[in-house]
């Protein structure tokens, strides 16, 4: 099989892999207030690769994460939040990198009318690897102005 065909370049791949995925969330649900959080747990694992092809162990991974939101209504019409959110992976072959991602942000939403709805806010992202080069940290303000009709 050519090392360009289909068969080999992760296209289309007949490789059996085990998938596990945990998911937990709760909401607490207030008349002002409201906190998400979640927490996720995967792994996957490929059998052994196809002949000739190169995608070997890259895609066996495990990741862990967790995601935390709070928001307050200000008033009828402006929300104020609050997130956190983290992601950890690891690869599980000599190939696969490791991850940590990590974004902490606070936003202010507010509706300016039947058919408007103003979103400002400021972020805070990070990711690492085990990949040269891969790192890299970003501040960030955000101003969003939606238009229904």
């Amino acid at each position: 099989m050519a090392q360009n065909s289909i068969l080999s370049s992760g296209v289309v791949d007949f490789r059996p892999y085990v998938y596990r995925n945990t998911t937990a969330s709760a909401a607490l649900l207030g008349v002002r207030h409201a906190v998400t959080l979640t927490f996720l747990d995967r792994e996957q694992h490929y059998s052994s690769p196809l002949a000739g092809s190169a995608a070997g162990g890259f895609s066996d991974f495990r990741e862990r994460g967790y995601g935390a939101n709070a928001s307050r209504r200000l008033t009828p019409h402006t929300t104020v939040s609050v997130f956190a959110r983290s992601l950890r992976t690891d690869g599980l072959s000599d190939l696969a990198p490791d991850t940590r991602q990590k974004d902490v942000g606070a936003s202010v939403t507010s509706v300016l009318g039947r058919h408007a709805t103003l979103i400002v806010g400021v972020r805070r992202a990070s990711f690492d690897t085990t990949l040269p080069n891969g790192s890299y940290r970003e501040n960030a303000a955000f101003l969003t102005l939606n238009f229904r009709t």
